[in-house]
């Protein structure tokens, strides 16, 4: 059964650890009611020797009262006194009939033995305090004090064993919650890591798109310069082709004026 896989699994255990904790609880009761009936017999043998000492007393009281009332009785009888003289033997009867009675009663003799009693914690059984060392092993030694014995020797390795699986338990719970703790605080810092590479990214994205934007104002600046420059240029070439085409109209027009200027001449010559 040990070795099965139903180890500890079918409540055998359990059922025999209350087994073995109903016959505890049976003992520890009688045990209780041992101490209890030593406190009251301890308590009665003091009352007890309160009473002998009382009627101790009670007997010396009567006794000097005897002996004070024979001594009267024979004084009255050397004066004559019969009469009152033997009433006062009489009254001394009576006294000592008293003190018979009151030694008569019985004393406590068995209360020195029951206050040197004990309990057995183990077992519940009465011992004699200070008994011979024999009595002593063969208490130790019998079936009942070795029995409840090996009881409480289990029930304490039982209970051992529970503590030990709790503290295991909560050992394995505490560590498992441990690693939990310390993977959240990994993955936290994965994703802060996560979070600041992004950032970077988008720092780096908007980075590329100022330079994007001062370069692409540049090339606009670049365009419009150079777009304002061919302007001016052209300008300056459609200026230079107007200039020169006056030029060309006026050289032109001069020699066509000298041309004409030379035809005139010819003509006036011929006519001469």
């Amino acid at each position: 059964y040990e070795k099965s896989a139903k180890f500890e699994r079918c409540g055998y255990e359990e059922e025999f650890m209350r087994f073995l904790q109903s016959l505890v609880t049976d003992v520890e009761k009688r045990i209780r009611r041992g101490h209890q009936r030593l406190a009251l017999n301890s308590q009665q043998g003091s009352m007890a020797v309160r009473t002998n000492n009382q009627q101790e007393d009670k007997v010396k009281l009567l006794t000097e009262k005897i002996n004070e009332l024979v001594e009267q009785a024979e004084d009255l009888g050397c004066q004559g006194k019969v009469e009152e003289a033997q009433g006062v033997m009489k009254l001394v009867d009576q006294l000592k009939e008293e003190r018979q009675d009151l030694e008569k009663q019985p004393g406590q003799e068995e209360s020195p033995m029951i206050k040197q009693m004990e309990v057995c914690d183990v077992c519940g059984a009465f011992l004699i305090v200070g008994d011979a060392p024999q009595r002593q092993d063969e208490h130790l030694m019998g079936k009942q004090h070795a029995g409840y014995a090996q009881v409480r020797v289990e029930i304490e390795r039982r209970k051992k064993k529970v503590r030990d699986e709790i503290e295991a338990r909560e050992a394995t719970e505490t560590k498992l919650k441990l690693e939990r703790e310390e993977r959240e605080k990994e993955r936290q810092l994965e994703r802060e890591e996560r979070r600041k590479k992004e950032r970077d990214r988008e720092r780096e994205k908007e980075k590329g798109r100022d330079i994007r934007r001062r370069s692409g104002s540049r090339n606009r600046d670049r365009r419009r310069s150079r777009s304002r420059d061919r302007k001016r240029s052209s300008s300056r070439d459609r200026r230079r082709r107007r200039s020169t085409s006056r030029d060309r109209r006026r050289g032109q027009r001069s020699r066509s004026r000298d041309r004409d200027r030379k035809g005139q001449r010819y003509k006036k010559t011929q006519w001469f």
